[in-house]
């Protein structure tokens, strides 16, 4: 019966010690944030280049845009091979999203010999169509 009330006081310690910390995610999103500022001035960067895309695929007017997209090919053997395409989220996208080797699609690129593609999410970073 001793230790039982000795384990309760022990859980009931490292609970109440556990509430005041903060939680290491917060809707859905770590509360340090995805990138780390080290991390992304170390990797060498390669430059967005756009593309025209149509404002309205189904539209007859025709109205283009400028989308930014970035290329990583240092794993790829050559361009018929396996191309990835990731597309970018709610935020500005930037070439550390297909240069940093512990994400796991650039592990997959490199296992593969893959071409890695990012595409910027229109409405975020400078992928603005109504400008």
């Amino acid at each position: 019966m001793l230790l039982l009330k000795i384990f309760l006081i022990i859980i009931t310690i490292i609970c109440f010690v556990k509430g005041f910390q903060p939680p290491w995610m917060f809707m859905g999103r770590p509360l340090t944030g995805f990138r780390q500022d080290g991390i992304i001035d170390s990797i060498n960067a390669t430059e967005s280049q756009p593309f025209n895309q149509f404002l309205d695929h189904f539209g007859k007017n025709g109205t283009k845009w400028e989308q930014r997209y970035w290329k990583n090919d240092k794993f790829a053997e050559d361009e018929k091979g396996l191309h990835f395409l990731i597309l970018g989220g709610e935020y500005e996208a930037s070439s550390f999203d297909i240069l940093y080797e512990k994400y796991p699609h650039v592990k997959y690129a490199k296992e593969c010999n893959a071409t890695l593609w990012l595409l910027e999410h229109r409405f975020y970073g400078k992928s603005q169509p109504l400008k």
